[in-house]
């Protein structure tokens, strides 16, 4: 009883700063900035008890996508890993130098082009991902499972159209159009990253 007495005190928390977030409430695009704020919100709460809950390893949400991500895909450059999205790229660099702080990564130079920094995940960085991956795809679960499996898939198309819409905008633009910078394509480079960013599971 407490936990949904919990869950519906969040939720009012959460729909009181959405309308406090939302000023003009008749204007064409409130549904578009009201869904954006539910995205913004509940992100932030779900990435702040992932967290909580990786804490226990010692990682974090970057540092566990990191290594999982390195697990699949070593050795990998730094620009490559930078482009994947899975934290924010000017903290990518900050981040790799701590994993191998803590011998968890390794960088070296790549022998067939010196300008180039390959990384690699450690056997130490393996044997504690190896710990972790089984319960924080539980707990994951778990807080998932509200959803049914069509919902899940549903909620995954929707998220990964509204991701590949604002990768095609341009943000210093002073009118956000589609055409502003072209789409990106189900190939290429979007697709490394998407494969990138899957790695990271």
């Amino acid at each position: 009883m407490a936990k949904t007495t919990s869950k519906a005190k969040l939720g009012d928390r959460l729909g009181e700063r959405i309308d406090r977030g939302l000023r003009m409430k008749d204007a064409p695009d409130a549904p578009a900035v009201r869904a954006y704020l539910h995205l913004y919100y509940s992100s932030a709460l779900i990435f702040k008890k992932v967290d909580q809950h990786l804490a226990r390893w010692g990682l974090s949400v970057a540092r566990y996508a990191i290594l999982r991500a390195l697990q699949r895909w070593s050795p990998i450059s730094l620009s490559a890993l930078s482009e994947s999205h899975l934290c924010v790229a000017g903290n990518m660099t900050a981040l790799i130098g701590k994993l191998a702080r803590d011998g968890l990564v390794r960088r070296v130079t790549d022998p067939k082009d010196r300008r180039v920094v390959l990384i690699s995940v450690t056997a130490k960085g393996s044997r504690l991902i190896e710990a972790a991956v089984v319960p924080h795809r539980r707990f994951v679960a778990e807080m998932m499972s509200q959803l049914d499996l069509t919902q899940l898939d549903t909620l995954t198309q929707m998220l990964d159209d509204v991701a590949r819409e604002a990768a095609g905008l341009d943000p210093l633009a002073d009118e956000f159009s589609r055409a502003a910078l072209p789409r990106p394509a189900r190939g290429g480079r979007a697709a490394r990253v998407r494969a990138l960013a899957a790695a990271a599971e």
